[in-house]
């Protein structure tokens, strides 16, 4: 009998993997879709549908910063709009890389949403955006 004791506790242990994998998967399909609706309304150009899933706050700092709307900003800003290569999640945090940029997001109580858009690596030192930060 002694040597099944563990199994139960093993089988435990597996099923909470399997889980967190499973929602670490959700999480990147879940910020996969809303990068590439925002990806697609950029080159579509539908700004209104691109502004409609920024973060709140990136959406008000473009609009402060531009001293136009926020449609009016993102299609001055002629950022790239090409398929996603890479998800990566951190909680709620999220990286999606294209060929071209580098996308942020957040996972607010409302959804994903995008934190950073035309964003390039910089070394040692933060992400350079063009809408946002990381």
């Amino acid at each position: 009998m002694g040597g099944h004791r563990g199994r139960p506790t093993l089988a435990v242990g597996m099923l909470a993997v399997l889980l967190v994998a499973g929602c670490g998967a959700a999480a990147e399909r879940s910020a996969q879709s809303v990068a590439d609706d925002f990806l697609h309304a950029l080159g579509n150009p539908d700004a209104a549908a691109a502004c409609a899933l920024l973060a709140e706050q990136v959406s008000s700092d473009l609009e402060s910063a531009s001293g136009r709307s926020c449609e009016a900003a993102l299609l001055a800003l002629h950022l790239p709009a090409e398929p996603v290569v890479s998800v990566r999640v951190w909680g709620t945090e999220a990286q999606v890389r294209t060929k071209a940029d580098t996308v942020f997001l957040h996972e607010f109580a409302s959804g994903w949403r995008i934190t950073g858009a035309g964003c390039e690596h910089q070394g040692e030192r933060p992400y350079d955006c063009e809408v946002g930060g990381p």
